[in-house]
Formats: structure tokens, sequence, C-alpha cells
């Protein structure tokens, strides 16, 4: 502790000595608040003007031109006393300024976080239930990881990450629209149907659906935006390579599945056959994996 100095600055200086990071302020700007508040508050504790914190200025003509005499009686209120010797106010200065300019330098200089330590903050919110915290997230973390690591090793997940939070708003706003009882155009209804296709794997009937959407009220002036986003829509679903790998999840659900099955858990095996049949019997491309289903159920427990 330094003797003399006001208790205020004295915690200042020892956070920015420690050793501990999450103890030092983060950047120059939060150390700039707080010595901006130090001062008010030495400011009020003291009775004290600005002049005290700048020195006492004199002036050599009064408000008429004439000069003062010396001897001539002050009719003015004199400053209030500055309550602190000049040598303290001097040194509480000098020592603002030094710390101002090394929280600057700090923020210039201060290690920066890797990629592995910006997604360990961010994944116990990538994990939360609450969207707040995928904000943050995101955010505070894995915007900023993106930007400085682009080739970072997790990509994948960071990319999953952001579409669940991409599908969490569009379902929050389609579920808010339904709520507010606000009435769907025709082009709109369709438009979402053709989505919900898409969504579901179904690629060739969300094309079919956008491509009469487009056609049907291609010249109707309420309904441009819609057409407008079919037509978009069209465009980027352009038929291509088959992804061999969309179903790889769900293999991995089979596998669970027959373990289950194995262990003589038919019962849970059966609550995963249900939910896989649940979700893809309106999906073409998944007729493969329902047969699997519909083997696998018929085998014997061994």
């Amino acid at each position: 502790m330094i003797v003399d100095l006001p208790h205020d600055i004295d915690e200042l200086i020892m956070q920015m000595l420690s050793k501990d990071p999450s103890q030092r302020p983060a950047d120059g700007s939060i150390l700039l608040k707080r010595l901006e508040s130090i001062r008010g508050k030495l400011v009020r504790k003291h009775n004290l003007t600005d002049t005290a914190f700048r020195g006492p200025t004199r002036k050599s003509e009064n408000s008429g031109g004439t000069r003062r005499s010396e001897d001539a009686p002050v009719t003015d209120n004199p400053p209030p006393p500055s309550g602190l010797p000049t040598y303290i106010r001097a040194t509480v200065l000098f020592i603002g300024l030094l710390i101002c300019l090394g929280g600057i330098i700090y923020a210039f200089v201060k290690p920066r976080q890797t990629a592995e330590e910006l997604f360990a903050k961010a994944e116990p919110l990538m994990n939360s239930n609450d969207p707040a915290q995928w904000d943050k997230a995101w955010k505070d973390y894995l915007e900023p990881l993106t930007l400085r690591y682009p080739d970072n090793a997790h990509k994948g997940e960071i990319d999953q990450f952001r579409q669940m939070m991409e599908d969490a708003a569009m379902q929050h706003r389609l579920l808010g629209r339904n709520r507010n009882g606000a009435k769907l155009s025709e082009a709109q209804r369709f438009y979402n149907l053709g989505a919900n296709k898409l969504q579901s794997g179904d690629t060739d009937g969300a094309r079919k659906t956008w491509k009469s959407l487009a056609q049907s009220f291609a010249d109707v002036p309420s309904e441009r935006r819609w057409v407008l986003l079919a037509q978009r829509a069209l465009a980027e679903s352009e038929p291509g390579i088959p992804d061999q790998d969309r179903f790889n999840a769900a293999k991995e659900a089979l596998v669970a599945a027959r373990a289950h099955r194995t262990a003589g858990r038919r019962d849970q095996a059966e609550l995963i056959w249900h939910g896989l049949e649940e979700l893809y019997a309106n999906d073409p491309a998944a007729k493969a994996l329902l047969e699997t289903i519909q083997k696998d159920r018929l085998q014997k427990d061994e």
C-alpha cells in the first residue's frame, strides 16, 4: 500500500499489478472509467471543484478590463479550500496518468486468446437451454474466433451451432406470428410449405412448390416479395451431388437401437425405431433406412 495515497487509487494500482489477468482492468476504456469515477468521488468527498485538480488560475484583468489593485477589496466569493495538499493532488494526477498509459499499452500488448481458449469459454454457453446464452457465446467468443482463426479445428461445430441459432430464431418468429394471430398470405403459406419440405429432405417437393408459387403469383403485386424469395430458393436448391452422409446420424441411432436389443432392452430399441419412423415417414430418400428398421425389428433378441 502506498502511504498518503487515496484508498481507491491504491486499490486500482494493486489491481493493475495483479498476477491474475481476470483481476486487472480488461482494457483502457474500463480503466479510464474507473479513474473518472475515482476523481468524482474525491471531488464529492472533499467538496472540491474541478479546479482543485487542474490547479489555480489567476486573472490579470477584471471584467471591465481594468487591472485590479493588490490593495483593492475582494468582492468575489473566495474559492473553496482544496482540502488536499498540493503535493497529494499532483501525486494523484501523475499516478493516474501512469495507470492510464499502462492500461492503453496493456490493451495492445496483452496476449491474444487462442482458438482453443475462446471455444472453451463458449462451450458451456453453447450447451445452455437459454437463447440469451447462445447469443453471448456467439458475440463474445465464437464470432471473434471465426474472424481471427477462420481455419480453426472447431469450424464444423461452430457452423452447426450457428445454424441451430438461425433455426431457433426462425421458429421463434413463426410461433410469435401465430400467437399474434397474424394472417399469412397465400404465397407466404406456400413458401413456408416449400421450406418445410426442404427441411424434411424432400428437395424435389420443395422445388415443385416454389416453382408453382412463382408462376402463379408472378403478376400479383402484393405477393411480389414471396415470389422473389421462391425464385431465389429455386436458384439455391439446384440439384447437385447427393449427400451420402445425410443419414449418418440416423445410422448411428440404429446402432444404438441394436445394442439395446442385444442387451435385452427391446423397449428402448423400440423407442428409437418408432421415433425414426415418425421423422422419416414422408421422406422419399429415407426408403432404405425405413426398410432397415423393419428388418432390425423382426430380428429376435440375441
